[in-house]
């Protein structure tokens, strides 16, 4: 049995090179590229996160429907393959792998009122507070005018903001929890908007096979 050949750096350069010019023989050469591409395995993070955006360019602009049918097939194995990275590859290529928006990877970033309330609503699974930033606010500042006095009391010695979010949230994720603290802030979106900002929180994203992700995100069908 002859061994998979694996898919290297040069070989995602050659279609990526290929890809942004179009004619007749330029698509047949950027078919075979894919082709050959897609009978390769990829073991390595950095051929991964470079393929998957040569993928995304194909796709952008396919010059035919076969070619923009092949790049979709591609695409769905590149996502398995980035499963298999994140959750059985070795420490150091899974760490390349977060922040890059791809399918079944995780983000961390740090993001305002608005999207923060999006993420919870429509992505509650994908989506949860993960820390806060060093120079923040402290949470039980924040919190004041939104708890009641006992329950307050009863959180306010705890000088850790994740601990505090952790005792205070029952079986609501934490990111569900503390905006429905804010929201009952008696205060206009505004001021919400900058109370919130004020704890710098960091969400991070578990896009799984969702269109979270770059890899699965698409406009309209036409």
């Amino acid at each position: 049995m002859t061994p998979a050949q694996i898919l290297n750096l040069d070989d995602v350069r050659r279609l990526r090179a290929a890809s942004s010019r179009f004619g007749e023989a330029e698509c047949a050469r950027k078919s075979a590229l894919l082709a050959r591409a897609a009978g390769s395995d990829i073991v390595e993070s950095d051929v991964l996160v470079a393929w998957h955006d040569c993928l995304l360019y194909l796709l952008a602009y396919p010059e035919t429907a076969a070619l923009h049918r092949a790049a979709r097939v591609e695409l769905r194995r590149v996502a398995a393959l980035a499963h298999r990275i994140a959750m059985h590859g070795r420490p150091r290529e899974r760490r390349r792998l977060d922040g890059r928006g791809i399918a079944f990877t995780a983000s961390t970033f740090a993001f305002g009122w608005k999207v923060a309330c999006w993420l919870a609503m429509r992505f509650p699974r994908h989506a949860d507070l993960d820390s806060f930033g060093e120079h923040r606010m402290p949470l039980r500042d924040v919190l004041a005018a939104a708890l009641p006095p006992l329950e307050f009391a009863l959180l306010a010695d705890d000088d850790d903001d994740i601990a505090l979010l952790d005792e205070a949230r029952g079986r609501a994720s934490r990111l569900a929890w503390l905006i429905a603290q804010v929201e009952r802030l008696p205060a206009s979106d505004a001021v919400r908007a900058l109370a919130f900002d004020s704890l710098d929180a960091y969400l991070t994203l578990q896009p799984g096979a969702s269109r979270l992700s770059r890899t699965f995100v698409r406009g309209l069908p036409a």
